[in-house]
């Protein structure tokens, strides 16, 4: 089996409107002791999250931990806690949720990759996607 890295996406925290007017500024010292929506323990996603906390020195209060980033969102456009979401662009999420970005956190990345097997033949289409990924999938926009 071979990994190949197709993409890395930005995370962000988002939240309702009503939840962002209580929580919008100065980001991110706004988390502190905010309700946070958050994957599960041992998510990659989390254990990257939590780092930044720890960085920012900023203790959020979880209400709730999800498996599936689908639920978590769901929850998140419900207005029971602010939440974190990979977007290549912030109006990726807000207009598909009609929630707002609080802001980006600082260094934490969703990755996508291509997992293909070195001996198979591949599809073609799989061929073009793998062909046309960067080699340096560098984010050159800052936090």
């Amino acid at each position: 089996m071979q990994s190949n890295l197709l993409a890395r996406c930005p995370v962000m925290i988002f939240a309702t409107a009503t939840l962002a007017e209580r929580y919008r500024a100065p980001f991110p010292a706004c988390l502190h002791r905010a309700p946070m929506l958050l994957p599960t323990r041992g998510n990659v996603l989390r254990s990257q999250l939590e780092q930044w906390f720890e960085e920012i020195d900023v203790k959020v209060e979880v209400v709730a931990e999800f498996e599936d980033g689908a639920l978590l969102n769901t929850f998140g456009q419900q207005g029971l806690g602010l939440f974190p979401a990979p977007a290549f662009q912030p109006g990726d999420i807000t207009g598909r949720l009609d929630v707002e970005m609080l802001g980006r956190v600082g260094k934490v990345y969703e990755h996508y990759y291509a997992i293909t097997h070195r001996r198979k033949l591949q599809h073609p289409a799989v061929q073009a996607v793998l062909q046309t990924a960067a080699p340096d999938v560098a984010d050159t926009t800052e936090p």
